[in-house]
């Protein structure tokens, strides 16, 4: 698969489907395919928190772009739902092929939680991200890795996870989150790429993006351009950025 550089998680109700489209054709790479990706959290409380967009939602904002342009963010219930093998239950819920990856927010990742992913992914034929907390990433096949100590709320991190010596030789998929926003990414991505010992990755932002716990699309192109600023080694010439 083509990884993205940026997932910018947590669209909702007020983003605009035609605004995704347009961002999608900003933020191209040199392989043509775009470098964002687009994150729907997905949890059981969806009339607690505009953060979970019910079902009639999020298929008017996949209606514009491709599956592999978006990403479900599973949270409370439905990762534990993963954990403990309740796939049957959970894809008469949610069908995974809408997506491109599917990422499980939990604190579970030892050895037995990889393996229960890497089969979670072969079950929905969809690739899985793990949040990561360990100092280093280990080598993995099958799934990706995230690292995301605060588990999704938002405190900077100060030390980026590095790639074991064998994970360097392995293709495993790594990426990054923790505080990151439009006026710390150029800085702190500075910092991932000597982190990342030349792996190709990819970073994750939410808490940035919001404004009153809505999506800000204000917000969000301006971190697609400080992103793009930092590392225009990796994209086509920006497009009305």
């Amino acid at each position: 698969m083509t990884l993205p550089v940026l997932t910018m998680t947590g669209i909702d109700a007020k983003t605009d489907p035609k605004w995704i489209r347009a961002m999608l054709r900003k933020l191209v790479l040199k392989n043509g395919y775009s470098g964002l990706e687009f994150a729907i959290l997905r949890s059981p409380k969806v009339d607690q928190s505009p953060r979970y967009p019910k079902r009639d939602v999020i298929k008017r904002l996949m209606s514009e772009a491709h599956s592999g342009d978006f990403a479900y963010h599973l949270c409370g219930r439905y990762a534990r739902m993963v954990h403990s093998q309740e796939w049957a239950e959970l894809c008469d819920i949610i069908d995974f092929r809408d997506v491109g990856r599917v990422q499980v927010n939990s604190a579970e990742a030892d050895e037995k939680a990889i393996l229960n992913l890497w089969r979670f992914s072969v079950h929905i034929g969809t690739p899985v991200v793990m949040q990561w907390r360990g100092n280093e990433f280990p080598a993995v096949s099958g799934i990706h890795l995230l690292q995301d100590r605060s588990g999704g709320q938002g405190i900077a991190e100060t030390t980026w996870s590095t790639p074991d010596a064998i994970c360097v030789k392995a293709k495993t998929f790594i990426g990054y989150a923790g505080g990151l926003g439009p006026d710390n990414v150029q800085q702190a991505l500075k910092s991932i790429r000597t982190a990342s010992r030349g792996r190709r990755f990819w970073i994750d932002c939410e808490s940035s993006l919001r404004t009153d716990d809505w999506f800000d699309q204000s917000k969000a192109e301006q971190m697609a351009h400080a992103v793009y600023e930092a590392m225009p080694d990796m994209f086509q010439e920006a497009r009305d950025q």
